[in-house]
């Protein structure tokens, strides 16, 4: 069963070839080839009117681009941010209303255990209304 979460992760598996399928809820394997994805649902909230509930939500996602160089984190994030951009209509049987990014900045580099290079890291967070 699709939810919002699965539907957000499916605009970026569909849309960002340079990830292959390496987008990952919260945390990464260890062994996982470059670049990849972890995105996070940070909250969901009801759309209240003066009616009562609304039958619409606002999720928030976070989103970590990973790389071994910073130019092609750049390279990827920026993919990442067009495959989300302007985003309406229904993906994986959720009905979307619109995806914004709301901010973008930079991770500090980061070298794991037994890393031969650092890791170079671009945080995105997105709103996306959709229908609940």
């Amino acid at each position: 069963m699709a939810n919002i979460a699965s539907s957000f992760f499916k605009q970026i598996d569909d849309n960002v070839a340079a990830l292959g399928s390496r987008i990952y809820p919260k945390i990464a394997p260890q062994s996982s080839a470059k670049p990849f994805v972890v995105y996070e649902l940070d909250s969901t909230e009801p759309f209240d009117t003066l009616d009562g509930f609304a039958s619409s939500s606002i999720a928030t996602f976070t989103v970590t681009i990973w790389d071994e160089s910073y130019s092609d984190v750049k390279t990827v994030a920026t993919a990442v941010e067009a495959a989300l951009k302007d985003v309406s209509g229904t993906v994986d049987t959720i009905v979307i209303d619109f995806i914004r990014h709301d901010n973008t900045s930079d991770e500090e580099a980061w070298s794991g255990d037994g890393a031969e290079f650092p890791l170079y890291g671009i945080e995105q967070t997105y709103k996306v209304a959709y229908q609940s």
